[in-house]
């Protein structure tokens, strides 16, 4: 009697103990259940921020292109302001030349006329230079080449075009040049 005694409270511990590690895993359950739910909303949540996130990097692309689009603009602009500025100067300083040259011509002053081709071969080259460089920094990864440059033939470039003008107006020009030549 008394063993079946014990295997009754035994079974009866057993059960009970059955329920309870069933009861343990049903609420292990809703709680993973529950954890699951909550990491899925959280997931879902982290999609749609990486979607809106690829979103503004994709507008912020676009807008970085057109403002790289608009700088490009801006300085095609000042660089055409500055190529017609450029170009004007030795235009209008031929024009001086072939209109002194053909009164030179006409007056018989052949050295003279001579000595206003040259010049206006000078600045023939010049213009063609000019060209080249907008050429060179117009040209996709050429930003332009700098390059030393001769101030004292800058200067007798720039007296060369203004000359006719001076000596018409009766200005003379004094030009004092440093012994060595500077770059």
């Amino acid at each position: 009697l008394m063993s079946g005694g014990l295997a009754w409270l035994w079974w009866r511990e057993r059960r009970k103990r059955l329920v309870q590690l069933q009861q343990h895993n049903q609420v292990l359950e809703q709680r993973v259940l529950a954890r699951t739910t909550e990491l899925a909303d959280t997931n879902q949540r982290l999609v749609a921020q990486i979607a809106r996130r690829e979103q503004t990097e994709s507008a912020l692309a676009q807008t970085e292109q057109e403002l790289v689009q608009a700088a490009k603009l801006a300085t095609i602009g000042s660089l055409s302001a500055s190529l017609n500025h450029e170009l004007n100067q030795p235009l209008t300083a031929l024009q001086s030349y072939c209109q002194n040259t053909s009164r030179m011509l006409e007056k018989n002053m052949q050295p003279e006329a001579q000595a206003n081709v040259a010049a206006m071969l000078k600045l023939i080259q010049r213009l063609s230079n000019i060209v080249a460089q907008f050429k060179d920094f117009s040209r996709p990864g050429g930003a332009g080449k700098n390059q030393p440059q001769s101030l004292q033939k800058i200067v007798l470039d720039a007296l060369g075009i203004v000359q006719h003008q001076c000596q018409r107006q009766g200005v003379k020009t004094k030009l004092k040049q440093p012994e060595q030549q500077m770059m």
